[in-house]
């Protein structure tokens, strides 16, 4: 049992350094008393505060293996409890199964569990995931339905409870269930947005690239750090209490405001280093429109690729236009200095990601609410549409279930906000996990919803202990040259069109695989009608499939993903998910079998369809959009 627990040990030391360290703390179990019999399998554990973990842990054990035999298919699977670990060590055989997800609240079960069986394999390959459940954060969650082979599945998810001894951590259980389902939310909206937008992305970027190289990069501005501290200045209702403040503090930070909050910083006589812009929308140009020239001067306008030319031509200070981590912006390897920054779904994202890449050792957040205000405002006072933005909340509350209650900043109960910031709350609940070695993120907005991984404190507090011995002298943007200039476009030209004839080339064999699966879908529909479904012939049946199995190899090609699959993803996702249903299916009988197989090619039919559609739509906006260049 020691050679398990050691080999477990090291394998969790590099897949879960938080959970090595706790089970390195144990050395024996307190909490409960184990039972070996004398059947391998006969293992028993009793919590001295309640009962035991197994009724009878052979017949359950077995029972439980059973019962999950018609999972059998299933790429992962969810369960809260780890018990004595041995039905894990069972299922596992399954090589169907890409990750077994195991929550356990005790962590004394988990010592004793990794004692009973050798998973360092599994453990070293993911396939066995154990969370310690106060562990399972929101940006775990996010980041578990983003894995590959349970993105496409989500729609499987079911967190199944061991035995019946788990049933007391009723609240636990409600929790996890909670964050994993906010991890499939994110996963959807992330992946699933309208196509209109993708495409309205694409077009706007390709109209953008001469623009774009006509000004100084992104990456010239990430060594212009001049403090310490970067404040992110949001438009929440919130802000307007926080102004004076910063007022005061602004000569030795970095402010970085979103586009909707420069109006607000200009009334009061607050002037930003960097104003971050993300919105593909034209509505966005009108921060900058009703704000000054004069006061834009010398400031950085952090423009998104994405974004409409009346919103680019809106700022007047030193302009940089931004490509997003998109692949299809990513293809152009040769222009890399030209991005990357907006991963996320809001300017205030984008401010925090650019506080990252420029160094800073604390970003502080204020206005930041992502939620209504105590008097059901949305927005700042003075903010360009008004502290209660009629078209924001009828946008944002477009349907009853678009409402929902999280955490209030300082705990102590909920607030009310709605699907739109929970998605922006989301992204900086992963960015915040993924760069607090580096950099603290302190929430000091003192209003709306907490952010999950932030530091609260009173903005000032933060105040009072800013260096005030040296003040900013201003950030300065040097130009490229004519000749780099020169040399960036031919080079964007020739990708745009290489784009197109590889785009070409695959839509091409997708119809060609698409009037195939048609005709025998046809076929079939014939033969059903005519009541001679005896007649089928499964062997020309499973051919085609094959062939549909086969070419989804091209979502592996790497110039298919990049180019091709922020907007491709739009038009399948919903229909991935369903087919990903199909797929698992349990049959007991070739009958069902072949049932199964007649939907999973009907549902590749439409599927082929979206595809190829999606496709032609891009290089469509991509041919329109290089007209603008003349």
């Amino acid at each position: 049992m020691d050679d398990n627990y050691s080999l477990n040990l090291k394998a969790l030391e590099k897949a879960s350094p938080s959970l090595h360290y706790k089970l390195s703390q144990i050395k024996e179990n307190s909490k409960f008393d184990v039972f070996v019999g004398k059947d391998l399998i006969d293992i028993n554990i009793l919590d001295k505060e309640s009962n035991t973990v197994y009724k009878e842990p052979v017949n359950d054990t077995l029972a439980l293996i059973k019962s999950f035999g018609e999972y059998s298919r299933f790429p992962f699977l969810c369960f809260y409890g780890i018990g004595n670990g041995i039905f894990y060590k069972a299922i596992l055989k399954n090589q169907a199964f890409k990750h077994i997800i195991v929550f356990e609240p005790e962590i004394e079960l988990i010592y004793i569990a990794l004692n009973f069986a050798d998973f360092s394999k599994e453990i070293s390959e993911q396939r066995l995931i154990i969370f310690h459940s106060e562990d399972f954060t929101e940006a775990v969650a996010n980041k578990i339905t983003n894995l590959s082979d349970i993105g496409m599945y989500v729609k499987l998810y079911d967190l199944h409870i061991l035995t019946p001894y788990y049933s007391k951590y009723q609240d636990d259980i409600v929790m996890i269930n909670k964050r994993f389902t906010k991890g499939i939310f994110q996963f959807v909206s992330t992946h699933g947005n309208d196509a209109n937008d993708s495409l309205i992305g694409i077009e706007h970027f390709v109209k953008n690239i001469p623009d774009m190289l006509n000004h100084a990069p992104f990456h010239q501005l990430l060594k212009k750090r001049e403090s310490e501290t970067a404040v992110i200045v949001s438009t929440g209702p919130s802000l307007t209490k926080q102004l004076p403040i910063l007022k005061e503090i602004a000569p030795f930070v970095t402010i970085i405001s979103v586009d909707a909050s420069l109006p607000v910083l200009e009334k009061n006589g607050i002037k930003p280093d960097i104003v971050t812009s993300l919105e593909r929308i034209e509505l966005t140009a009108t921060f900058f429109e009703r704000t000054s020239k004069e006061f834009q001067k010398d400031i950085v306008f952090l423009h998104s690729a994405v974004q409409h030319r009346r919103v680019i031509d809106g700022s007047h200070g030193q302009k940089m236009i931004v490509m997003r981590p998109f692949g299809y912006m990513m293809h152009f390897k040769k222009i890399r200095d030209f991005g990357y920054a907006g991963i996320g779904m809001s300017a205030a994202n984008m401010a925090f990601e650019v506080a990252y890449l420029m160094g800073h050792k604390q970003t502080v957040f204020i206005g930041q609410d992502l939620a209504y205000g105590d008097d059901g405002t949305t927005h700042a006072r003075d903010h360009t549409f008004g502290s209660d933005d009629k078209a924001f909340r009828k946008n944002a509350e477009s349907n009853e279930n678009n409402i929902i209650f999280v955490t209030k900043y300082g705990g102590g109960g909920e607030i009310k906000t709605n699907v739109i910031w929970v998605m922006f709350m989301n992204y900086f609940v992963n960015n915040i996990a993924e760069t607090k070695h580096k950099m603290l993120a302190i929430n000091c907005t003192e209003g709306g919803a907490r952010i999950e991984g932030t530091l609260e404190l009173p903005f000032a507090e933060i105040a009072k202990n800013i260096d005030k011995s040296k003040q900013k002298t201003g950030i300065k943007i040097e130009p490229k040259s004519k000749e780099l200039m020169q040399a960036d476009f031919d080079y964007a030209k020739g990708t745009i069109e290489e784009i197109i004839n590889f785009g070409e080339e695959k839509k091409a064999k997708i119809e060609e695989l698409f009037l195939e699966v048609a005709a025998i879908c046809n076929e079939l529909v014939k033969l059903k009608d005519e009541n001679r479904l005896a007649d089928v012939d499964f062997d020309k049946v499973y051919g085609i499939i094959g062939k549909i199995d086969n070419f989804k190899s091209i979502f592996d090609e790497p110039n298919f993903k990049m180019i091709f699959w922020e907007t491709v993803r739009s038009f399948i996702i919903h229909q991935e998910l369903e087919i990903a249903k199909i797929v698992v299916r349990h049959y007991k009988n070739e009958e069902e079998k072949q049932a199964r197989d007649v939907e999973f090619l009907f549902a590749h039919k439409y599927w082929l369809f979206s595809l190829a559609g999606g496709i032609n739509a891009q290089l469509e906006v991509i041919k329109t959009a290089r007209e603008s260049w003349k």
